[in-house]
């Protein structure tokens, strides 16, 4: 093969087809011969010397790409780029990157948000989609330093652990290695809320502070016994009423999947006895007497006579969390 077909082989495979001087040196062309063949055939250049060969699309995982390959060296895709290649959000059209402090950045990079940390270990980078980003863990801490909400941060831990991007234990892990760190004392908050609560959504965790002392809510999720002699787990369950709170919906979910899995699980609880309040976001935000109230109006009917729902244990578990 010719050195151009090489390259142009090389760059798609390897770099998504963002090409930058270093690939041309490797094959023997020239920063010059490049800036040509770049004139000639049109291709489009997001940054200085820094192109997309023809037929690349500039999507924003690109552009996050391109950002980070015209800087070069020891550099990640962090921050919301980051969390949009693990798909936990929509990827934000202006790249965020995470560098060495003394990293310095070439001109031309106006629209990327830099952020700069004295302790990026090898533990902190992965790739994903062929493309040098943070882990999770280390993505939570960038946006905690850059005053990402408390709210929507820990959200995207939880999305994140939901979805084995990462475990609270190797956020814990981060922590102890990154002492003094900017940002470090919101996600180390956010950390000891998970712990603390053991909750699989940030609506949950919201709702459990709004629950009454007098439903008796069971502290995490509760193994509830099914009649098949399985387990299923419920969100917010109040044991000495037979009664389970489910933070979850079609809107809660990020796929059809997940939605058809917690149907399957309400009908499990539904059969086990349990009286059920569906709540949403948007039911917590706008109507949270209406929740109060139909809660309360279940446990009126529940008979007093009736034993404490018992925690399941050493059963099989059939639906819910693993």
């Amino acid at each position: 093969m010719l050195p151009w077909d090489v390259l142009f082989t090389t760059v798609r495979d390897e770099h998504r087809g963002v090409l930058v001087p270093e690939d041309g040196d490797v094959h023997g062309i020239t920063t010059r011969a490049l800036r040509r063949r770049a004139v000639a055939d049109g291709w489009e250049q997001p940054y200085d010397h820094t192109w997309l060969l023809p037929g690349v699309e500039l999507t924003a995982e690109v552009r996050a790409l391109a950002a980070a390959r015209h800087v070069g060296g020891r550099v990640l895709v962090s921050g919301w780029s980051a969390a949009g290649l693990m798909g936990l959000v929509d990827p934000p059209d202006r790249p965020h990157l995470l560098l060495p402090h003394d990293r310095r950045t070439p001109g031309g990079m106006e629209g990327v948000l830099i952020s700069r940390s004295r302790n990026i270990a090898v533990a902190d980078a992965t790739t994903l989609d062929r493309i040098p980003c943070s882990t999770l863990p280390r993505t939570a801490l960038t946006l905690a330093a850059v005053g990402t909400d408390h709210a929507r941060l820990r959200d995207l831990l939880i999305d994140g652990v939901q979805r084995r991007h990462t475990t609270l234990r190797q956020v814990v892990a981060l922590l102890e290695r990154t002492r003094g760190a900017t940002g470090r004392p919101l996600l180390d908050r956010i950390v000891r809320e998970l712990v603390r609560d053991q909750v699989d959504s940030g609506l949950e965790l919201d709702m459990r502070r709004f629950c009454p002392r007098r439903w008796g809510i069971a502290a995490g999720p509760f193994p509830v016994p099914c009649r098949d002699g399985g387990v299923v787990h419920g969100d917010i369950v109040c044991p000495s009423f037979h009664h389970v709170l489910e933070c979850d919906g079609a809107g809660a979910h990020m796929d059809r999947r997940g939605f058809e899995t917690d149907r399957r699980r309400w009908g499990q609880l539904q059969r086990a006895g349990l009286t059920i309040t569906w709540v949403t976001r948007k039911r917590l935000d706008t109507d949270l007497a209406g929740i109060v109230e139909e809660v309360d109006e279940a446990m009126s009917r529940f008979d007093p006579e009736r034993p404490a729902l018992a925690p399941a244990h050493d059963c099989r578990l059939v639906c819910g969390r693993v």
